[in-house]
């Protein structure tokens, strides 16, 4: 299913998807997100309900079959990702009172990600990495909520200098951004072997 995904058909079902209701925008403003935030132009959102399944993946309620059936949707605050190129990737889901966040298709690894390289743009300045999406949202979408670890360090190795919010969250990255170093082999002499 997910190679089959183009940009347009991500935005379709997106759109597919209920707006957010002033309750909604209550909600979140009670917590510190400015209202505008999440009615500027370019703000992609929607709400929608989702199983969450393992790996930090969700399905669409409307998908559940077999097994998931029992399950049932929970209510999430979904998220349109961008990628570099300005085309929808993946939809994420954000459960705000659990602070769970996963991808519908396993593509996007951050929220934000399309703005990486316009916020490396700016000499010298560090790249805001938030710790979770309601930071990202107090913080007017400014940085990114990093979604799948592995993909975040392929795409910010060398990227320069990353700002966290505080001591504990800039251990955390560390942890979490470090890449595993491969196995290295090295041939046995000829001379061992025949011994």
């Amino acid at each position: 299913m997910t190679s089959a995904m183009t940009p347009q058909r991500i935005a379709g079902t997106f759109e597919t998807c209920r707006p957010m209701q002033p309750s909604d925008v209550r909600c979140l403003a009670s917590h510190g997100v400015r209202p505008e935030v999440l009615h500027q132009p370019d703000a992609p959102f929607r709400k929608g309900y989702v199983a969450w399944l393992a790996e930090k993946r969700f399905i669409f309620e409307a998908q559940l079959t077999g097994s998931h059936v029992k399950v049932g949707g929970e209510r999430a605050l979904l998220i349109l990702v961008i990628g570099f190129g300005g085309q929808p990737v993946d939809i994420a889901a954000w459960d705000p009172g659990s602070g769970r966040l996963a991808t519908w298709l396993d593509k996007a690894w951050a929220l934000g990600q399309d703005m990486q390289f316009r916020l490396r743009c700016q000499p010298a300045e560090p790249l805001p990495i938030r710790r979770d999406a309601l930071s990202w949202l107090k913080a007017d979408r400014h940085g990114l909520v990093l979604i799948r670890s592995r993909l975040a360090t392929e795409h910010l190795r060398g990227a320069g200098p990353l700002l966290a919010e505080d001591v504990a969250h800039g251990r955390a990255l560390k942890k979490e951004l470090a890449s595993p170093t491969p196995t290295i082999l090295i041939p046995m002499p000829a001379a061992w072997s025949a011994s």
